[in-house]
């Protein structure tokens, strides 16, 4: 037959059961009530009993339960399963109660417990369930039994509150059993709802009970008894100490209430604090932080009085005080309502506030004290730094001139050491002449009087150092008790002294004997003191002088040296040409240097020291009208002109004036020459420089240039008056010169170059006005030119090329190309002539360009100079190659042969490339004969080293026959123009044939210049002579030409 559990149930037992529950849980909060204050081992301890109490009660009211339900079934149980019920159970409760009471605070921390307890609870019940022996079906009702779940986690929710209240609350028996009544019912009903969830039908009929199953019984009933007998044992147990607790809490109370009169009364201010929070201060608390009553700090944080970078070490020493691990004053700052910051002492200690654990917070304040200190300490810091690292020596003396204490300064300056001070007194480190004052000093100083003196000391070396010494009295409690020392060290000053002593006998041995004027001036310009000389040269006598002021000396621009004066008294240096008046009248031209007399930086006056230049000026005026002044004509000359033009651009510039040159040039001076003899030439010059000087204003300035050349400068000129004065000077160029019996007309041509706003320097102005010149010559002579933006591209051109010129050696711009000399009748080559060409930056640029630009300025001599340099190195490169010699013959300028050191610097170059002599020949034309006596000297000197001379070009001028008749040559060079026109021209032919003659005659090599064609080569053949020409080559760079004569002509073999 089939029996249904859980279908009915005994009331007896039933209520049994949950009687058990509660007598469980009393005991339970009994233990757990004793956990707060208990040390760690005592917690696990009550931690272990509440769990096995609640445990076992949760499984005892569980099996009473079971047996509550059909009481007439017998059923037996599996020891071991039910023991797993009542281990769940204990388990369970101590999961619970470890996370509530070892764990920390954490808002998940009551959340687990529950479970656990929960867990424990229903574990329990269904473990006993399947511990029955007898089969059966069990069914499960899901939402009855998801229904007890929640209620189980809801009561162990309400079950693990009620524990953690009891753990920190004192409850009388009566709360405490009430709580336990209502654990109790809440266990009772997790077991009565977990039946509901689920029924179980027996297959068989209950058998009897066997002798286990009543061991079993009597187990859980002794269980009961003695459960009973705790909850007894423990209810009277609490109820006497909760009695005497009673007792005690009224003395307590008593205690408190004396204790907080005395706190409210005391006269330190104190704060009790719990949590953090503050919950108490006395009346002297309100007072230290201005409040008004206690609501004003009561309930706030003590934190938010501490400054944020101290909070978190006031955190953790309040946890220490907590703790009772640290309870040492310590000193703080606190930020008080209102904002005003104090310094306190905090002391604190652990106490029971109205039931709560507190801290007791005892302040001091400080804020005073700590000000006091810290003056103090700077004081003490002040003294410390004014003694030890005082620049000057500092000690200190007792009574008996003992040294107590020196600074480093001391020990630097007398090489002791600190340890060596303080077994001396001042007596061993002073001079002994000095002792006697020192020593009164020293008394004087212990009677109270500060005393300031001189003496030297001995350094450890036992060299003298002088100190200048402050002694001050040592006063402690109104009694002098020793000497404080400064010393200061005065070697320096000593040696300025002397050094001013010697600077001052110094200057007065200058200023005296000087043997220039020297006058010392106050701000005013009086004279204060002068030597000898200034009393020479015045005429004055030194107190007549001291009774005047300088203007009375000046002769002339009075305005100008006071201004002189006033820059001098600003500090500046100035030296100036002056005149001077003295007493008799007489004039005086001095040269004057005025300096800034200054003391300690300041300038109060000025030395004016004058040197009597009136000798001086009168020669360098005699001199400057020599250097400066053309002799022929009493006109400035070409050095006065350059000097005054620039002058004159500067300051057309500064004042934006225009500026104009003018040059004037006779068209045939050279004629007046030939015609009158030079005697009568100088005169003709002399007559129109009046002429021309007649034509121009007075502020106009006429100068000779050299020869028949003239240079006007004009200030402020308009291109009228130069076009007007242009025509004027001609005109009267025209009027016939009547000079030693002749009527000379000579005309000129004039150049002019006029800037309205001169920008350019003098050179340019000078160059633009020869080019005006050349384009008035070019245009028939007897006018005048202005320079115009027509000539400018020709003057920018010459410009470039001069400026290139200068840096085309450096450049390695220049080549030198060779052309070819044939021996007509063998065709032999006998020699090469060296020609030069130039590859500047903006291109090929010819000889006939650049070599009159380079006459002109002077360049054609480092020119020449590399052109013979590099041709004595291309014949020596040859030779080292193996080709046979042969003649080199270079270009020599007219300007290179007025060079007095030409022959020197020739052999030179011939020396360094070791060059033989006899194959170098250097080529001279006509117009280096001007001067045949320096020019015939010359080539004597060059003809001494072994080089040959030629004459180019002969036959293209008017003194050839001249030339030949007066100096020795090897070589005849007949011009080309002599040259172009001999086929069918017998004129011409007769010529050439007679200067080949004359040539042979003088026993000269004759060379044909320019054979172009073959009927040239082929007349000239006849007259066997060498020729030259694009007809056997044109001019080749060496490369080229050895190339091509060695593969189509034939070396000369002559050596």
């Amino acid at each position: 037959m089939k029996s249904v559990l859980f279908e009915f149930f005994s009331p007896f037992l039933v209520i049994l059961s949950v009687f058990t529950a509660i007598i469980s849980s009393y005991i339970a909060l009994v233990l757990t009530q004793k956990i707060n204050g208990a040390n760690r081992v005592q917690k696990r301890t009550l931690t272990i009993f509440a769990a096995w109490a609640v445990g076992v009660g949760i499984f005892t009211m569980h099996f009473t339960g079971m047996a509550a339900s059909n009481p007439t079934i017998r059923i037996s149980y599996n020891p071991l399963i039910l023991g797993g019920s009542l281990a769940a159970s204990i388990l369970g409760a101590y999961g619970a109660f470890y996370f509530l009471y070892f764990k920390n605070e954490s808002k998940w921390k009551s959340v687990f417990s529950s479970l656990l307890l929960g867990a424990g609870i229903f574990l329990g019940h269904y473990i006993a369930v399947l511990a029955v022996r007898e089969q059966m079906d069990f069914q499960i009702n899901l939402l009855n039994t998801a229904l007890s779940l929640i209620m189980a986690f809801v009561f162990s929710s309400l079950a693990t509150r009620l524990f953690i209240l009891a753990a920190y609350s004192k409850k009388s028996i009566a709360r405490k059993s009430i709580s336990a009544v209502v654990l109790g019912l809440s266990v009772a009903v997790m077991h009565y709802s977990s039946t509901s969830g689920s029924m179980m039908e027996l297959q068989t009929e209950g058998r009897a009970l066997n002798y286990a199953d009543y061991s079993l019984l009597l187990f859980v009933l002794t269980m009961i008894l003695f459960m009973i007998f705790l909850a007894v044992f423990f209810a009277v147990l609490d109820y006497r100490s909760l009695a005497s607790e009673k007792q005690l809490q009224e003395t307590l109370k008593e205690s408190e209430e004396r204790f907080r009169r005395l706190v409210e009364l005391s006269p330190e201010p104190i704060v009790v604090q719990s949590d953090g929070d503050i919950t108490f201060v006395n009346q002297a608390c309100l007072n230290l932080v201005n409040a008004q009553t206690e609501l004003d700090l009561v309930g706030k944080r003590v934190l938010d009085f501490v400054p944020k970078e101290n909070r978190e070490a006031i955190k953790q020493r309040i946890s220490s005080m907590i703790s009772g691990e640290d309870e040492t004053p310590i000193e703080q700052k606190l930020v008080v309502p209102g904002g005003k910051a104090l310094e306190v002492e905090i002391r604190g200690a652990r106490m029971e506030f109205e039931g709560n654990p507190s801290i007791q917070l005892i302040l001091r304040n400080i804020t005073e004290q700590q000000r006091v200190r810290r003056k103090l300490e700077e004081s003490e810091q002040r003294y410390q730094s004014l003694f030890l690292h005082n620049p000057e020596g500092v000690y200190s003396m007792d009574a008996r001139g003992k040294m107590l204490n020196v600074n480093q300064a001391l020990v630097d300056m007398l090489g002791y050491t600190r340890a060596e001070f303080g077994s001396l007194t001042f007596h061993e480190i002073v001079k002994p002449e000095f002792l006697p004052e020192t020593i009164r000093n020293f008394e004087l100083a212990l009677k109270g009087t500060p005393r300031n003196y001189e003496l030297v000391g001995i350094h450890r070396t036992g060299d003298s150092v002088p100190f200048h010494i402050t002694n001050l009295p040592i006063i402690v409690d109104n009694e002098i008790i020793g000497v404080f020392g400064i010393a200061k060290n005065i070697s320096k000053e000593k040696k300025a002294i002397r050094l001013l002593e010697e600077n001052e006998e110094k200057y007065r041995s200058l200023f005296e004997q000087n043997l220039d004027a020297v006058f010392e001036l106050d701000m005013d310009g009086n004279f204060t003191n002068v030597n000898h000389n200034a009393e020479k040269l015045t005429g004055y006598t030194k107190q007549e002088l001291h009774a005047m002021a300088f203007p009375a000396l000046i002769a002339e621009n009075l305005q100008e040296v006071q201004q002189t004066f006033t820059l001098t008294k600003n500090g500046k240096s100035l030296r100036s040409e002056q005149k001077l008046v003295d007493k008799f009248g007489k004039q005086i031209e001095v040269d004057v240097n005025v300096v800034p007399m200054t003391r300690q930086g300041r300038v109060e006056g000025a030395f004016s020291i004058a040197r009597d230049v009136t000798e001086k000026k009168r020669i360098e005026k005699k001199v400057n009208d020599l250097a400066f002044t053309d002799q022929l004509t009493g006109l400035p000359n070409r050095h006065w002109f350059y000097e005054n033009l620039s002058k004159t651009a500067e300051r057309a510039q500064q004042l934006n004036r225009s500026l104009a040159v003018v040059i004037i040039d006779f068209d045939d001076f050279k004629g007046v020459n030939d015609l009158l003899g030079h005697h009568g030439g100088d005169l003709f010059l002399q007559h129109v420089s009046e002429r021309i000087k007649n034509c121009l204003r007075p502020s106009d300035r006429l100068s000779r240039h050299g020869g028949d050349e003239f240079i006007v400068v004009l200030e402020d000129a308009d291109e009228n008056y130069l076009e007007r004065l242009s025509r004027k000077i001609i005109k009267e160029m025209n009027r016939p010169v009547i000079l030693m019996d002749h009527d000379l007309v000579v005309t000129i041509s004039i150049g002019i170059s006029f800037q309205s706003n001169c920008t350019c320097d003098a050179g340019m102005l000078i160059r633009q006005a020869d080019f005006a010149l050349y384009s008035a010559k070019e245009k028939g002579k007897n006018n005048y030119q202005f320079y115009t933006d027509d000539l400018n591209e020709k003057a920018t051109r010459k410009f470039q090329i001069e400026n290139a010129l200068r840096k085309a050696i450096d450049n390695g711009e220049f080549l030198l190309y060779y052309q070819p000399q044939i021996d007509l009748q063998s065709n032999r080559l006998v020699g090469l002539e060296a020609l030069l060409r130039w590859q500047s930056p903006f291109g090929m640029v010819q000889p006939n360009e650049f070599i009159p630009i380079a006459e002109e300025t002077g360049l054609i001599l480092p020119i020449g100079e590399w052109v013979l340099d590099e041709a004595c190195r291309q014949l020596k490169e040859w030779e080292r190659l193996g080709f046979p010699l042969i003649k080199v013959s270079v270009n020599a300028s007219a300007r290179q042969f007025r060079d007095p050191n030409f022959s020197r610097k020739v052999d030179g170059i011939l020396k360094k490339h070791q060059v033989d002599t006899r194959f170098f020949e250097i080529e001279i034309t006509e117009s280096v004969m001007f001067d045949v006596e320096e020019a015939s000297q010359l080539m004597e000197e060059l003809r001494k080293l072994g080089i040959k001379i030629a004459i180019d070009d002969f036959g293209a001028g008017f003194s050839s026959l001249t030339v030949i008749k007066n100096i020795s040559i090897d070589t005849l060079k007949i011009d080309k123009s002599l040259i172009d026109d001999i086929i069918g021209n017998h004129r011409n032919l007769a010529i050439l044939s007679a200067i080949i003659q004359v040539g042979k005659n003088l026993q000269t090599e004759v060379v044909a210049e320019g054979i172009e064609t073959k009927e040239q080569m082929e007349l000239l053949k006849s007259f066997n002579v060498t020729g030259q020409g694009y007809y056997f080559s044109k001019p080749a760079l060496p490369e080229q030409f050895e190339k091509e004569w060695q593969q189509e002509k034939v070396w000369s073999q002559q050596r």
